[in-house]
Formats: C-alpha cells, structure tokens, sequence
C-alpha cells in the first residue's frame, strides 16, 4: 500500500486506531524524502527504508542530483 502522509503533525495526533489502519503493527515501512529526514524515524524503524536528500537547493535532473548525496 501508499500512503502519503503531507503532515506528520496531524497524523500523530490522529486516534491510535486510525494509525494503525494505516500504518499496521509489523509492517516495513519505506520513505521517500527529498527533504529532512529526521522526522521519519519514528515510523520508519530500518533505516535502510528511508530514502532521503538531506540538502537543500540542490536543482537539476534527478540522476545529477543524486550523485550529490
């Protein structure tokens, strides 16, 4: 499944059972970032699952921008 989660603020003070029916017990989760990462670690437990650019202002096709990180 996707999810898409615009604002992590509201999701955290979403009902815990609603979070779970999104985000299940037990359940890998992988996100992608072109941002900050820090705030993923609390749903992402692996962090080999969290895709990131931790930069700003880097501009250009995704293949060059990547070659930065």
């Amino acid at each position: 499944r996707v999810v898409s989660m615009p604002c992590m603020e509201t999701f955290a003070k979403a009902d815990a059972n609603y979070q779970k029916l999104l985000i299940p017990e037990n359940t890998k989760v992988i996100a992608l970032e072109a941002g900050s990462s820090y705030s993923w670690y609390k749903f992402v437990k692996d962090p080999k699952c969290l895709l990131d650019i931790n930069a700003f202002g880097y501009s250009g096709r995704k293949d060059e921008v990547l070659k930065n990180e």
